[in-house]
């Protein structure tokens, strides 16, 4: 009867064990799916160690906040279980009924790695006692871990302005002209702003080797001391751009990825903050000029932010 019990145990946890992991799968693709920078181009690492803390902690501080809680939950879950096991396999360790009730023993796990100790539940014996000494230093340990890692996911910087989905190209005083925009969303500051814009090509050299190269496009105007409302950013495609002989005047020739990065500093929490946009050539509409955000009467300025990725096409 106890082992009955015990595997039946073991088989209801192995089930929410399962089902848990396949939320969390779903939720790593949904969030891999909606990430523009790995939809577009994936980077896969080879020879790379792995299980070191740098890399788990950058993990951990990359999650999306329902994967991270349930890492967490899953994390304490599987650790009481663990001793659990542990206090059911001593005989007599919890008061004489571990051995007849494995709840009870998870139970007691909770309390002590908790540190909780209610006084209901006392280890019985020197096995018990030892395995109390080192869950609760397991338990303290992990709570301070998980201190950090809140403290940290708390207090790091997120960028207060958001790019537009679209780049357009437009002409203006008889030369071609590549936009795009952010909009500051809050109502703070952002202090000292830059930008700047790259283009990613691959090319086949004469040994058919294929690689990537970078070149920067210069903006018309990279820097601004103070972004209260939106900007919008200009590189103009003349014969000094290394997109002028990739564009036509309908598009261009060939597949390109364009990066944009905004630098600034919040006016609020005094932090560095950035943020980048990747655009392809779907991302770029031709002869097209972004709806106007923002009414002014000269006294109040009003920002319409639905407005960001709104583009309407040039009649000719």
């Amino acid at each position: 009867m106890l082992k009955l019990g015990l595997m039946d145990t073991f088989e209801i946890w192995k089930k929410h064990f399962k089902f848990a992991i396949r939320i969390w799968m779903n939720q790593v693709a949904g969030t891999v799916k909606n990430n523009k920078s790995v939809q577009h181009i994936e980077i896969v690492r080879k020879g790379v160690p792995r299980g070191t803390i740098q890399q788990t902690y950058s993990r951990l501080m990359a999650d999306s906040w329902m994967v991270f809680t349930l890492k967490v939950v899953l994390t304490f879950f599987l650790l009481n279980l663990l001793f659990a096991i542990g206090y059911f396999l001593i005989p007599d360790s919890i008061n004489g009924l571990a051995g007849q009730d494995f709840l009870v023993s998870f139970n007691f796990s909770v309390q002590t790695f908790s540190t909780i100790g209610y006084g209901g539940l006392i280890p019985n014996g020197t096995a018990s006692n030892l395995l109390v000494a080192v869950e609760s230093l397991v338990g303290i340990a992990y709570l301070a871990l998980l201190t950090g890692l809140l403290y940290s996911r708390f207090s790091r910087p997120i960028p207060s302005f958001q790019f537009s989905d679209k780049m357009i190209i437009r002409e203006i005083d008889g030369k071609n002209v590549l936009q795009f925009r952010v909009m500051n969303t809050r109502g703070h500051e952002l202090i000292d702003v830059r930008a700047q814009l790259n283009l990613l090509l691959f090319h086949t050299n004469s040994s058919g080797q294929r690689d990537a190269r970078i070149y920067e496009l210069e903006l018309r105007r990279s820097h601004a001391p103070i972004l209260m409302l939106n900007w919008v950013f200009e590189h103009v495609i003349d014969e000094e751009s290394s997109l002028f002989e990739l564009y036509d005047g309908e598009g261009f020739s060939e597949e390109l990825t364009l990066y944009a990065t905004v630098f600034a500093l919040d006016g609020t929490i005094y932090q560095s903050v950035y943020l980048n946009q990747i655009y392809q050539v779907d991302d770029i509409a031709c002869k097209h000029r972004f709806v106007d955000m923002i009414d002014s009467d000269g006294k109040r300025a009003t920002i319409w932010t639905d407005r960001l990725h709104q583009i309407m096409r040039i009649k000719e």
